[in-house]
């Protein structure tokens, strides 16, 4: 006889669309007006998960030069969503709201490919109400046409729901990239939205996105509190059950690429959160291809140790040195400290001679080989980044786990204390 595995409450409650409440239309309904009527600018919000975006590569600085400043100052995003690297790309943007990452985005994929005749970015009722939807929609034909120089705009804005993504004729593997700024937590159905983001893309695809997440499960008072959820809080997912649904769904080997702590400034909502703490991540969830493809990413595939090397040719726009696939991936490295000593009266002196620390090194610096597991040989070598890596070795014999182990987390690190993603601490696979 065999047992049935029992699914975690928490698991089964995210599967029945029940995490924010019973009532999903109600949920719905309480963004719409926190968003269309509420919030008239960033300056209104009461926390900084809409605004915790670190600094944007440099490709996305140049492009949001152009972008319409109306666009710009109506922009709840808290991270940076959009991969370089993109031209000719088809790209999916679920919840888009006024619009700033789809307009960087067509800037980034060009005017070549299919990308210029499908609809390549995707609103929703959750996020995207009808003033948000207007002022996208306002300066696309000029954007594209007079700004970038395009015979036609390479973008469209549809109002849909992304949970139901079919409903709006997006087929099945149609999608080459998924984007998404701090718009899921919103949604009363995460389960589905992942599903479905799982049916459109096509092999060597990604989804590649930022959101709001929770070093601990919250309470049902948190959950449905509208305020709480309306600054893209309540809809927080503890990380761990988001790995969770992840896999449940397919993507089974997400990787993080930046954590950022946020803050909540109103100290009422500091006294309802008590010791919950919040931060914006960026994951990117990748599918290969090959003979394996039928997996639909990395479900069983065993990653191998000293058998696979990749080498990055540093061909990626704005990445000519090196590039950050994600953060476990980089070298565990040692934070440096240097400190200068001169020998003068410390009454001459008008402040202690500064500490200069090294971040971590990146994932893969130019033309290195670095040994990868065979999950990351994937990612690099099947995917819409095969033309700028090169993989060497193959899977004919298994050596064991692979070590993934990332960045050791120390107490001066606080931003990802606590959070365990994906391969996170230890072997992988």
């Amino acid at each position: 006889m065999t047992a049935t595995p029992v699914e975690p409450a928490a698991l089964a409650e995210l599967t029945a669309a029940k995490q924010l409440g019973m009532d999903q239309a109600a949920v719905k309904e309480t963004v719409k007006e926190y968003y269309g009527e509420t919030l008239k600018g960033t300056g209104d919000l009461r926390t900084s998960a809409c605004t915790a975006c670190k600094a944007p590569p440099p490709a996305v600085r140049a492009a949001l030069g152009a972008v319409p400043s109306e666009i710009k100052d109506k922009f709840y995003g808290c991270g940076n969503p959009i991969p370089t690297g993109i031209e000719g790309l088809r790209v999916l943007d679920l919840g888009c709201g006024s619009g700033r990452d789809c307009y960087v985005a067509a800037k980034l994929v060009g005017e070549k490919g299919t990308v210029t005749d499908m609809t390549i970015h995707m609103s929703d009722s959750v996020d995207m109400t009808p003033p948000q939807l207007d002022v996208a929609r306002a300066h696309c034909k000029s954007y594209c046409c007079e700004t970038l120089g395009y015979g036609q705009p390479n973008m469209q804005f549809v109002q849909g729901e992304i949970e139901y993504l079919d409903r709006a004729g997006i087929e099945d593997e149609s999608v080459d990239l998924i984007i998404s700024n701090c718009v899921i937590n919103l949604s009363p159905d995460k389960a589905r939205v992942l599903s479905e983001s799982y049916r459109v893309l096509a092999p060597g695809g990604e989804m590649h996105f930022s959101d709001v997440y929770c070093d601990r499960r919250l309470p049902a008072a948190i959950r449905t509190h509208p305020v709480l959820l309306g600054e893209c809080l309540a809809g927080a997912l503890y990380v761990n059950d988001f790995i969770r649904l992840c896999r449940k769904v397919g993507f089974t080997d997400p990787r993080q690429l930046e954590c950022e702590e946020i803050t909540l400034h109103d100290p009422e909502l500091r006294d309802l959160v008590g010791e919950a703490r919040f931060y914006s991540i960026t994951y990117r969830k990748i599918f290969g291809e090959g003979p394996e493809r039928l997996l639909r990413g990395f479900r069983t595939r065993p990653k191998f140790l000293g058998t696979l090397v990749a080498v990055y040719k540093g061909t990626l726009p704005g990445c000519p040195h090196a590039y950050d696939l994600d953060d476990h991936h980089r070298p565990p490295g040692l934070r440096f400290k240097f400190v200068s000593f001169i020998t003068v009266p410390s009454s001459l002196l008008p402040c202690p001679a500064p500490l200069l620390c090294r971040p971590p090194p990146p994932s893969f610096v130019t033309n290195k080989p670095m040994l990868v597991c065979g999950n990351t040989a994937s990612m690099v070598g099947e995917t819409w980044l095969r033309p700028h890596f090169t993989v060497i070795g193959d899977r004919a014999v298994h050596f064991g786990q692979f070590d993934c182990s990332g960045p050791k987390v120390t107490a001066a690190s606080p931003a990802t204390s606590g959070l365990t993603g994906a391969c996170a601490g230890g072997a992988c696979c």
